[in-house]
């Protein structure tokens, strides 16, 4: 997977992509706490 190194666009992407899932993971817990 070197090409992903070429690619500028994945870094944000991934970030957007762990940001999302940890939120989604925050907000599950959150209805299933209730």
């Amino acid at each position: 997977m070197e090409w992903l190194h070429n690619c500028p666009w994945w870094e944000p992407v991934r970030y957007f992509t762990v940001n999302f899932l940890w939120n989604l993971q925050l907000a599950l817990g959150e209805i299933l706490l209730v």
